[in-house]
């Protein structure tokens, strides 16, 4: 008889836990950045040894989430204009690439998925609900579709980061934006299958965005250009 596999689902650690839990706190502005960290009182506040929080955190630091301070304290990252300047200009480079392959090659399939996504855009405008989860589900989904695994893989590496981004800008600024407006002529462009256009508009959109963010969160020090 044949040997089943072992199919048994390795239980979680303290610190794992801890590290989603601060981790999704962070990407939802619960903890701002900057927010200073103290390692005692986070530890009684989430009921775990000083050690599991410190291996937590050490993950999080490699994430670039969180900053190792002078005497072993503990802070949320900044969001410097630095930080901005490289999160928005990779997220411009790989999303007007993958706009212009998505418009050079879309079916009617692709046009119903986009056209959902903004129906989606609309809704979350006329509630204020889920602004920032269909804004981002709609930027990945012109990714998925454009065919390259490569690149929508690239993508997905930065979606903590572009959540972080949102997050911190909509506290700062809410509803800063119009959603359906603003990705009008980014859906128009894709669904009319113009290649060109489509990748300007989409990296257009993405620098403007970090001139905005660059205002709206007043406290970034060193502003940068971003031309």
């Amino acid at each position: 008889m044949a040997r089943k596999p072992k199919l048994a689902i390795a239980r979680r650690s303290l610190a794992d836990m801890a590290s989603d839990r601060l981790r999704e706190a962070i990407l939802s502005a619960e903890l701002p950045p900057g927010e200073r960290l103290v390692e005692a009182d986070l530890a009684e506040d989430m009921g775990v040894s000083r050690g599991t929080l410190r291996a937590a955190l050490s993950e999080l630091k490699r994430d670039g989430l969180v900053e190792c301070q002078p005497y072993s304290s503990w802070a949320v990252s900044k969001l410097d204009s630095q930080t901005l300047w490289e999160i928005y200009t990779l997220r411009a480079s790989l999303e007007s690439g993958a706009a212009r392959l998505l418009a050079s090659r879309i079916t009617a399939e692709d046009r119903t998925a986009i056209k959902k996504s903004a129906d989606a855009l609309g809704k979350a405008e006329q509630t204020g609900s889920n602004r920032l989860k269909a804004d981002l589900a709609f930027h990945n989904l012109i990714v998925a579709l454009c065919g390259n695994k490569m690149l929508h893989e690239s993508y997905m590496k930065l979606a903590d980061k572009l959540r972080w981004v949102y997050a911190a800008s909509e506290a700062k600024e809410p509803k800063r934006i119009d959603l359906v407006d603003w990705h009008e002529p980014l859906v128009s462009a894709l669904c009319s299958g113009q290649a060109d256009q489509a990748a300007q508009t989409a990296f257009e959109m993405c620098m403007a965005s970090l001139e905005d963010d660059l205002n709206a969160i007043p406290d970034i020090p060193h502003k940068r250009s971003i031309r």
